[in-house]
């Protein structure tokens, strides 16, 4: 998946090698019309467990650059579960932090509202940064190539 991505935008080895350094590329990858533990009804493309990258079939129609970037995310994940020890435990709990003293543990307005703001809890979480900061890192590289 990740070979076909680069080679439909004509990227170079070397570019993907920049694009995914310090991060793993031997993940496998499952496609799925759901995520494990559902998620996706939290509007979660993919999710990484014990090393292995789940996405839903949507992503399959991302362009190049786009699915580039969201493999670059999840193998930050798998880097992250391969050499942080207790990586689930702290994740969870970090997460649980989040949810309770911040806005997301308010019990008040639409579903809608209430969504967001467990989506905040989750963005805020240091593993979550540290992938999207790598995701962004690659859109800023594919951008430049």
């Amino acid at each position: 998946m990740l070979a076909a991505s680069a080679r439909a935008l004509g990227l170079r080895h070397e570019t993907i090698d920049e694009i995914f350094r310090d991060a793993p590329t031997d993940f496998q990858v499952i496609i799925s019309s759901t995520l494990p533990f559902r998620v996706d009804r939290f509007g979660m493309i993919g999710i990484t467990l014990l090393g292995r990258v789940y996405l839903l079939e949507q992503a399959l129609a991302y362009s190049p650059s786009a699915l580039i970037a969201l493999l670059r995310h999840e193998a930050e994940h798998v880097r992250q579960q391969r050499e942080k020890r207790f990586f689930y435990i702290r994740y969870i709990a970090s997460w649980l932090r989040n949810v309770l003293h911040g806005d997301a543990g308010k019990n008040t307005g639409t579903f809608r509202a209430f969504r967001s703001r467990w989506h905040g809890a989750y963005r805020d979480i240091p593993a979550e940064k540290e992938a999207y900061a790598a995701e962004d890192r690659a859109r800023d590289l594919l951008n430049r190539k």
